[in-house]
């Protein structure tokens, strides 16, 4: 058994921890540390939701590229057993495909790199 554990901003207000381990015990912990009012909608959020919802995921990390508040610019990082057998292009095609309406006129205007990788990829 392995496991990762990051800490990521998703914005100025909302930390989240994501902890994968071999035997698939997958969560997401949101936690809000400011005192100030907080929104769940942001485009890091919208986006891994759908991702969420369109694949079978292991581990998932959505971020904001170069510190874009706005995130316009992402970044993905996805584990999915949807991708055993399926090359690089049709990896990221599968993620396109998930949080295409993010980006055909909304608020995505790139997704600065994509890491997609099978369960049996990983580094045990």
């Amino acid at each position: 058994s392995y496991h990762i554990s990051s800490l990521f901003r998703l914005n100025s207000q909302i930390v989240n921890k994501i902890s994968y381990s071999h035997s698939n015990n997958f969560f997401i912990q949101s936690t809000n540390y400011s005192t100030g009012p907080m929104s769940e909608d942001t485009v890091v959020s919208r986006c891994t939701k759908k991702i969420n919802d369109s694949l079978k995921v292991d581990y998932l990390k959505v971020s904001a590229s170069n510190d874009d508040p706005n995130g316009s610019h992402i970044r993905i990082e996805c584990v999915s057993s949807d991708f055993e057998g399926k090359n690089s292009l049709q990896r990221q095609r599968l993620i396109y495909k998930a949080i295409w309406d993010e980006m055909s006129g909304g608020p995505v205007h790139a997704v600065d790199s994509i890491v997609a990788k099978a369960p049996s990829e990983v580094n045990k």
